[in-house]
């Protein structure tokens, strides 16, 4: 785990697990937690539950998502509305809590939230375009090496 802003640390699931719930709100973005935390089966069909892609509760979000191509990330053509979700619960808590943001190996799609949040947000890496961003966000986060997520944020950069 590492702190990557004033109380926001990107980790694994592993890590974010084990932090007590009542001193750390957590992002889990990664469909095996997801799938977990709602007591659903692999290969089952749930794509009409109301938390399929997001569940949002006041101390945490966990995502429905796949490190896979660009097109995982756009669900129903939502993608750019979750991930301003994502980014609007990170605001709504940091500084005052401690924050982690997790997915299974912590080198793609959580850092990319934790990228977003410092590009978009808190605007202390380059907010001109993803290439920019990744290259400064690389000097905190040198581990980053996004898959699929990566095409998706760099396709969507001025909406998100």
């Amino acid at each position: 785990m590492i702190e990557v802003h004033s109380n926001l640390y990107v980790g694994s699931v592993d890590e974010a697990v084990v932090l007590p719930q009542s001193s750390w709100k957590k992002i889990f973005a990664a469909n095996n937690y997801h799938y977990k935390l709602h007591g659903w089966a692999r290969g089952g069909r749930y794509q009409n539950h109301p938390y399929y892609v997001i569940r949002e509760e006041s101390d945490f979000i966990s995502l429905n998502w796949v490190d896979g191509p660009a097109t995982y990330f756009d669900y129903q053509g939502k993608g750019v509305e979750t991930i301003h979700r994502v980014l609007n619960f990170i605001d709504k808590n940091v500084p005052e809590n401690k924050i982690i943001i997790a997915c299974n190996q912590a080198i793609s799609r959580s850092p990319s939230i934790a990228l977003l949040y410092l590009a978009k947000r808190s605007h202390t890496i380059a907010d001109t375009s993803f290439d920019d961003a990744r290259k400064d966000f690389l000097q905190i986060y040198p581990r980053y090496a996004p898959s699929g997520i990566a095409d998706f944020i760099s396709s969507k950069w001025n909406e998100i």
